[in-house]
């Protein structure tokens, strides 16, 4: 996952919210591995995505990767 933060963040408050969605992703899916690289906003976001859309295509996202992985 990248998330893309605001370049004048301090590091320990965007180390914090990157503890903050590993914690939510493994709570929420059980015991699996997550990768989060922290990139500073320099124009690279093209818009700014509501927090419910993110989760909504994230819960996709892994509903579709378990159906594959039971097949």
């Amino acid at each position: 996952m990248h998330l893309i933060l605001d370049k004048h963040m301090p590091l320990d408050k965007a180390h914090t919210i990157c503890d903050q969605i590993e914690a939510t992703i493994k709570h929420r899916f059980g015991i699996c591995d997550v990768m989060i690289h922290l990139e500073p906003d320099e124009g690279k976001a093209s818009s700014y995505i509501p927090n419910s859309e993110i989760n909504n295509m994230f819960c996709h996202a892994v509903a579709e990767s378990k159906s594959f992985f039971q097949k």
